[in-house]
């Protein structure tokens, strides 16, 4: 689910600097902080799994990294948590309720660029770079490291799906070996989707 929501999110990103149609334009805005809190949500579930499977104790080092490196989304899950007694407080201070985005995209590689903040609920702001290598943050990539803030914490989004995708190995590669050692198929430790055709036709 991480996976899926950062691909979507990159997509929506690359987009809104240059897209001026304002119904689309609000689409894509809604859909990247949609995936954008869904990447947090869906990383903070699999950090209480992860950390309540005594199966990956045999994957101590995976396990440990992923739950320290998963630390600071706890963090910034818990800035949404009880969202409705904190609007006042947010809008007292100004603060925006779902947080902002920030993120850098090349015009023209690898001088010329865009670097972007989206406010949840405002609109994009946008201002160009001209500079002579590599933005620090995008390392020759179309699109930068995408961070997510709100009350003052901000998150590497990049860096949670890289986390994840780590600990996928990790953790694919112990269900083979005890699909082997035990003599079980793999697809035993897999999910499992049945479908059936229907037919509602009066006959």
């Amino acid at each position: 689910m991480v996976q899926i929501a950062y691909n979507r999110l990159a997509e929506a990103l690359k987009q809104l600097p240059e897209e001026d149609e304002p119904n689309t334009h609000r689409h894509l805005m809604t859909c990247a902080v949609h995936d954008a809190w869904s990447i947090i949500d869906s990383a903070d579930r699999l950090r209480g799994l992860v950390s309540r499977s005594t199966l990956l104790n045999q994957i101590e080092k995976a396990k440990q990294k992923f739950i320290s490196n998963a630390d600071p989304i706890r963090k910034l899950r818990n800035t949404l948590q009880h969202i409705d007694t904190l609007i006042p407080n947010h809008a007292g201070a100004e603060w925006p309720v779902w947080g902002f985005l920030r993120w850098f995209c090349w015009k023209e590689f690898p001088h010329t660029g865009i670097s972007c903040q989206l406010l949840a609920g405002g609109h994009v702001t946008k201002r160009p770079f001209n500079i002579g290598g590599p933005h620090p943050e995008c390392s020759g990539e179309n699109l930068s490291d995408v961070f997510l803030s709100n009350k003052g914490i901000e998150v590497s989004l990049r860096d949670i799906k890289n986390c994840v995708e780590a600990l996928s190995i990790e953790v694919e590669s112990l269900i083979e070996k005890l699909a082997a050692e035990r003599g079980l198929s793999q697809t035993r430790f897999a999910d499992v989707f049945i479908s059936a055709h229907v037919d509602f036709r009066k006959k």
